[in-house]
């Protein structure tokens, strides 16, 4: 069976280890630089979405803001990981963020309507 991209091939290859998913702590999320685990997410995502890692920056940026030390403050979010047993290599991931919404925008942007007419 032929592979379409090494990451087709490492998905295979971990297929065979123990995988835990988890959620990252306070700490994991705060940390910086090229070994930490929110830099290796903004990598498997980037690799994932654009098929080269060219846009990490720029994913590890945005990851720092919703879910890292500058995203702490007043939001409600976590980063799940799923780890591989060796080493603990993050191979999947999913970001998610609390949020709180108006009556406006359940109603679908809309005012609110007093005596027949949109206000």
């Amino acid at each position: 069976m032929g592979f379409r991209s090494g990451l087709e091939r490492k998905v295979a290859e971990k297929r065979r280890e123990s995988i835990h998913l988890r959620a990252l702590s306070i700490e994991e999320l705060a940390e910086s630089g090229e070994g930490s685990k929110l830099n290796m997410v903004a990598r498997l995502c980037t690799e994932g979405m654009f098929g080269a890692d060219d846009g990490v920056r720029w994913v590890l940026r945005n990851f720092n803001m919703k879910y890292g030390g500058e995203g702490t403050a007043g939001r409600q979010s976590v980063m799940l990981v799923a780890e591989t047993s060796k080493g603990g290599e993050i191979i999947g991931c999913v970001g998610m963020e609390l949020m709180q919404l108006t009556d406006q925008v359940l109603r679908g942007g809309q005012k609110e309507k007093k005596n027949g007419q949109i206000q």
